[in-house]
């Protein structure tokens, strides 16, 4: 069985899945598998990967379901990752040749600490330009805390422990239909364990500001207010029991966008995003908040990005 799994979903992305292949063929360190997830893709992807496949260079499994967007598309991928390791990578980004080899070296040093999870580094735009701040130096910690106490920014990816990924039991019908989800698979899993943080460019972002199917450029449209209002809840949750009475300032800022973007999903009441936090400490924190978001409302009624 191979080390790694790459996991890449993709919809409508036959040509960069080239590229990304290519990327993967050159890699220095071969123990890996790529696993190739489509959602509903209408183009030529199929045909892509059949014609890659045959070259035999890159073991290969494909699969295809019908449009549900990127989160479930991810939730359902993890859900098929057969090795001990695993790294997604975008069907429109690469990685350098040597990512895998220093992600693999650096997991090595941690493979038998039960505290860390996953191996993360940096990553490049595809002008050759560093996207975010440098680590500290051997750098083990917490997400929250490398972002709430160290104010580091940055876009990262890098290699998970497959056993450490603490994968919800999700209702997938809740989902369906509702757009963009802003992900929150890892913050289970970053809320439990630690990180291996790394300085080296591991993951090259490819920015495409003008494609019409990409989530990121559309996501603050009204009808992404339930992901993104999932996004702060899931947040609360996990971040709140452990952090709160350190960063109490971070969760008034949470429940705060929770509020703001549930307040504009059509079927959730009030009660109903109160009833959802299923913790007292978090019920009390929401109605102190509300006030705060209505009169927000009157002045901001236009839904915006917060």
């Amino acid at each position: 069985m191979k080390l790694i799994t790459i996991i890449t979903p993709t919809y409508n992305r036959a040509d960069q899945l080239k590229r990304l292949y290519q990327a993967l063929v050159n890699q220095s360190f071969q123990n890996f598998r790529w696993l190739i997830v489509d959602d509903g893709s209408n183009d030529h992807t199929a045909e892509v990967v059949t014609q890659i496949s045959e070259e035999n260079k890159v073991e290969i499994e494909y699969v295809y379901h019908e449009n549900v967007q990127l989160f479930l598309t991810m939730y359902r991928g993890y859900q098929k990752v057969k090795t001990p390791y695993v790294m997604r990578v975008d069907s429109d980004d690469t990685i350098p040749s040597n990512s895998l080899e220093i992600l693999w070296k650096k997991m090595e040093e941690v493979i038998h600490n039960p505290e860390v999870a996953s191996v993360i580094g940096r990553v490049n735009y595809s002008a050759d330009k560093p996207l975010g701040d440098c680590f500290p130096s051997n750098y083990i910690d917490y997400v929250f805390k490398m972002k709430n106490d160290l104010h580091l920014k940055g876009v990262h990816a890098g290699l998970f422990k497959t056993d450490f990924l603490k994968l919800e039991d999700l209702n997938e019908e809740k989902y369906l239909g509702r757009g963009y989800v802003s992900n929150f698979i890892h913050m289970k899993t970053d809320s439990m364990f630690k990180t291996y943080f790394i300085n080296e460019i591991v993951y090259t972002y490819f920015l495409d500001e003008q494609d019409s199917s990409s989530l990121t450029n559309t996501k603050f449209n009204l009808k992404y207010a339930f992901g993104l209002k999932e996004y702060h809840l899931h947040y609360l949750r996990y971040y709140f029991p452990m952090y709160f009475k350190s960063h109490p300032k971070s969760f008034l800022k949470q429940m705060f966008k929770y509020i703001y973007y549930g307040s504009f999903v059509n079927d959730q009441s009030l009660c109903k995003l109160a009833s959802d936090l299923k913790s007292f400490k978090l019920t009390l924190l929401f109605y102190l908040i509300l006030p705060v978001v209505k009169l927000y409302k009157l002045k901001h009624p236009v839904f915006t990005k917060l």
